[in-house]
C-alpha cells in the first residue's frame, strides 16, 4: 500500500503552530514582538564521551567541553581534548563557533557559554546552533535570564536533570532583529557598569549579591520590553519568524 502523502502546511499554518498560545503566555510583551518557542529559533543538538578505556580516543586536538567549563561567557579553550578517532566512534559532535551551550545535569544547570572555537561537548550540554535571522547573544542573555525556570523545570527526580526537549518547548519573547541588537548592546552596557562597580566596592557578600541582583533585574526588563529601547514602528516579529520558518 502506497504511503499517505504527507501534507505540506502553508507558510501561515507554520506559523501559527510556532506561535505561543496566549493563555501559554508567560507575561506582557510589546505588540510587535511574539512569543515562540526556543526549537522555532536554533537547531538543538548534545553530545557524547568516547570511550575511557580507549586512550588513542584522548589527547587531540579537538576541544571537547563539559558542564562545569560553562562560564556565562565565552569558550576559549577545554580541559580536555579528543581526536579525530574518538569524535567518529562516539556521539559526539563538532559545532561552530558562536554556538550557545547550555548545561542540563547536576550542580551546573542551566549554566551557559557561547563557543569561541569550534568543539565537541559531552552528553550533560545542549547546543543550539541559532538562526542566522536570530542574534546568538540575544539568546544567549535570555537563558542566563531563564536558568530558574529552567531549573524549577528540571525539578522532580533525585538529581535536576532537564531534557532537550523541554529545552526546544521553552518559550521564547522575540523581537525584530533591530531592537535584539539594541537589546544586547543595552545589558552589555549595564553588565559592564556593574562589574566596573563590583571591582570598585568592597569585596563583601552583600554587595556582591545587590550587583547580582540588579543584573537580574536589567535581564527582566531587557526581555519584556522596557528598557526604552523598543521602536514600536518597527516591523513586526512575526514577519522575522516566517522567514525562519520558510527555511525548514
Amino acid at each position: 500500500m502506497a504511503k499517505k502523502k504527507q501534507i505540506e502546511l502553508t507558510i501561515e499554518e507554520k506559523l501559527q503552530n510556532a506561535l505561543v498560545s496566549k493563555e501559554e503566555q508567560p507575561y506582557k510583551i510589546p505588540s510587535n514582538w511574539c512569543w515562540t518557542r526556543l526549537e522555532n529559533i536554533a537547531e538543538w543538538g548534545s553530545g557524547g564521551t568516547p570511550s575511557r578505556k580507549r586512550k588513542e580516543y584522548y589527547n587531540g586536538n579537538i576541544p571537547w567541553i563539559k558542564t562545569g567549563e560553562l562560564n556565562n561567557g565565552y569558550i576559549f579553550n577545554s580541559e580536555e581534548k579528543i581526536t579525530e578517532l574518538g569524535l567518529k566512534n562516539s556521539s559526539a559532535k563538532l559545532y561552530p563557533i558562536n554556538t550557545v551551550i547550555i548545561a542540563m545535569y547536576g550542580a551546573t544547570i542551566g549554566k551557559v557559554g557561547i563557543l569561541s572555537i569550534e568543539a565537541t561537548t559531552n552528553q550533560a550540554c545542549a547546543c543550539a546552533i541559532v538562526n542566522k535571522n536570530i542574534l546568538f547573544k540575544y539568546v544567549f542573555h535570555y537563558l542566563i535570564y531563564q536558568k530558574e525556570a529552567f531549573i524549577n523545570k528540571s525539578k522532580g527526580g533525585a538529581q535536576p536533570n532537564l531534557s532537550q526537549e523541554i529545552i526546544k518547548k521553552h518559550e521564547i519573547p522575540l523581537p525584530p532583529i533591530n531592537e535584539q541588537q539594541r537589546i544586547v548592546n543595552r545589558i552589555e552596557s549595564l553588565f559592564t557598569k556593574l562589574d566596573k562597580a563590583k571591582n570598585l566596592i568592597e569585596n563583601t557578600m552583600a554587595k556582591y549579591e545587590k550587583i547580582e541582583l540588579l543584573k537580574k533585574a536589567i535581564l527582566a526588563k531587557a526581555f519584556r520590553g522596557e528598557l526604552g529601547t523598543n521602536n514600536p514602528d518597527e516591523e513586526s516579529a512575526e514577519n522575522l519568524l516566517k522567514e525562519i520558518l520558510a527555511e525548514k
